[in-house]
């Protein structure tokens, strides 16, 4: 469901930001590998039709590999129309069109540029939320309270879920979410 949205709304070059609220999405080149299995699959599938003496098989094949680039395609999507989004109070932190986090921006202690190339897959551990891409994270967001985070995946095991107290994303713009959350003249809030 959230796949098929998804390539409606990229097709459409329309991004899932609710009104009100800014959208921070990943960088484009961590959709490099995604678009790489893509393409491979489609030269398998021209390579198998021309290799194939059945007809029958060939066909199903065919709808067998462009069936499984629905969800590969849905997630190379959902990476840019559900970027996280900053709005009435809130950071809202989104992991393949699902909210793993919901951040209250008074409980946002520091926000920093810093790089880490691994781990590379979605995870909660150790007090942290990391939503890293194939090349890791750039930003870093230590919370004054910790707040409640899940990592949805397709896989039980690569699941998670748990209290954290920092997160860690990968940011097409980093210093846009910096400037964005630092503390304003008056802002009561020491951050």
């Amino acid at each position: 469901m959230i796949a098929g949205r998804a390539l409606w709304l990229w097709m459409r070059r329309r991004p899932d930001i609710p009104a009100g609220y800014r959208g921070f999405p990943p960088p484009p080149g961590a959709l490099a590998m995604p678009i790489a299995f893509t393409v491979a699959a489609l030269i398998e599938l021209v390579v198998l039709h021309l290799l194939i003496p059945w007809e029958w098989l060939r066909w199903v094949l065919a709808i067998l590999t462009l069936v499984s680039l629905v969800p590969l395609l849905g997630s190379v999507a959902a990476q840019r129309v559900y970027p996280h989004l900053l709005g009435e109070g809130v950071f809202l932190v989104r992991s393949g069109g699902r909210v793993a986090a919901t951040i209250p921006i008074a409980d946002i202690a520091a926000v920093l540029p810093r790089r880490r190339y691994s781990p590379t897959e979605a995870m909660v551990a150790d007090g942290a939320l990391i939503l890293p891409t194939g090349d890791g994270t750039t930003v870093e967001i230590d919370l004054s309270r910790p707040v409640d985070a899940r990592v949805h995946a397709p896989l039980p095991s690569m699941r998670g879920a748990g209290p954290v107290t920092t997160v860690r994303l990968n940011l097409e713009d980093p210093a846009d979410l910096i400037a964005a959350l630092a503390p304003r003249p008056g802002d009561p809030i020491q951050r």
